[in-house]
């Protein structure tokens, strides 16, 4: 009889371990299916951005050449040089590689971006007929790829979960033109940055981002030309790539679901 009523209870139990099991392995289940080719919710996960680009760092400025008085001038000075006029966009989207749970998740984001800026110089005098304000323009073309850990509503493409976090690591490959007298550099080469997201969710998805890039650059090392007579000035920059903020929204993130995946 024990036996007989132990082999009834389990009969009873098994379809409420399975259902309970399959409640449980849903959000999996949904997450794989969202994340497969063709899937009508891959579109959601796209953003598009705009910000600014700020750096900072110190230009050696060597000028040999006479003052106004004939008499002759070979100086060295430092000043700072600062990015000015800065725009920066870019448009990408982000594809699952892990759960870790309903609320976050490992992912490999992917973007195109495109930086304009001025390389600005602080205004110097040399000698009363010779006075330098330069600036370049430099331009940054390419696709940043990284890894992040992201937490909140983009994870299940949920409007449940009003807030958004993320933060990860990567390497922007693309060009960032120099002004070098003899280039030693390649062209394209890759610039590792760090990121940093934070977000929330009214009526769509909007975040603000932070990326640092790392790294010394070399924008401008060559003769800059003639300031006064037959002088010449020869500059060379010190500073980093410098880091960015932008507004990001995903203009899909409207069609996202009205209730958590289980």
């Amino acid at each position: 009889m024990k036996l007989l009523i132990t082999l009834l209870c389990l009969i009873t139990t098994i379809p409420t371990c399975v259902s309970a099991q399959y409640k449980q392995h849903r959000p999996f289940q949904d997450y794989y299916s969202a994340r497969a080719i063709g899937s009508e919710r891959v579109y959601q996960r796209i953003y598009i951005g705009a910000g600014k680009h700020f750096l900072t760092g110190t230009a050696d400025l060597h000028y040999v050449g006479t003052d106004t008085t004939g008499a002759p001038v070979d100086t060295s000075i430092s000043k700072k040089v600062r990015a000015k006029g800065s725009y920066v966009f870019h448009a990408g989207t982000f594809f699952p590689v892990a759960l870790l749970s309903d609320n976050s998740m490992i992912a490999f984001n992917v973007e195109f971006l495109g930086a304009f800026y001025y390389l600005a110089i602080d205004s110097v005098f040399f000698h009363p007929g010779a006075l330098y304000k330069g600036s370049e323009s430099i331009t940054m073309l390419g696709v940043p790829i990284s890894l992040e850990f992201k937490s909140g509503g983009d994870v299940s493409l949920s409007k449940v979960r009003k807030s958004m976090f993320a933060i990860g690591a990567g390497a922007y490959f693309g060009g960032t033109n120099s002004y070098v007298a003899y280039q030693d550099q390649l062209p394209f080469i890759p610039i590792p940055f760090a990121k940093v997201e934070a977000g929330f969710f009214a009526g769509l998805a909007f975040k603000l981002r932070g990326v640092a890039y790392f790294g010394n650059a070399n924008f401008i090392d060559r003769p800059t030309g003639h300031i006064f007579g037959e002088d010449q000035l020869t500059t060379k920059t010190h500073s980093g790539y410098g880091f960015q903020l932008s507004v990001i929204m995903m203009p899909f993130s409207n069609g996202w679901r009205t209730e958590e995946w289980y």
